[in-house]
């Protein structure tokens, strides 16, 4: 795993949460842009689940569940108006980053993984709490 590459494009993938952050608080129309992105990178993040239960030799049912499960909260969060849908988001990134913590052993995921996406959940959290004020 080359954690460089994920490391860059990872942390670039936070600057449209910065920006329409930025932007919501310089007082432009942005939200949606930033609860559409949000959504988009919840339902990205049920696609690791899928790739693991590829592989995985038990739990393939809970992490195939938990793959399609992030791209429903996404759906139903772009049809909610704000606060809902940031909070409905921020409550999809974090109950994916718990159900990645407690499964990142049997994935056989690197520690190195393992904080880069506690990093980007962080990231991607206060991009979306940053709508609500």
């Amino acid at each position: 795993m080359d954690m460089k590459w994920l490391r860059i494009l990872g942390y670039a993938g936070l600057a449209p949460f910065a920006a329409t952050a930025m932007g919501h608080w310089a007082g432009l129309p942005v939200d949606r842009v930033g609860l559409v992105y949000g959504a988009v990178i919840l339902s990205f993040l049920g696609g690791i689940q899928w790739g693991s239960a590829l592989h995985a030799s038990a739990g393939q049912r809970e992490r195939l569940v938990a793959s399609v499960v992030p791209s429903l909260i996404a759906w139903i969060a772009v049809l909610l108006a704000q606060p809902f849908a940031s909070v409905v988001l921020i409550g999809g990134f974090i109950g994916q980053w718990l159900f990645d913590r407690r499964h990142a052993n049997a994935a056989q995921w690197p520690l190195e993984f393992v904080v880069l996406r506690t990093h980007l959940t962080l990231g991607a959290c206060v991009g979306l709490g940053a709508l609500l004020v």
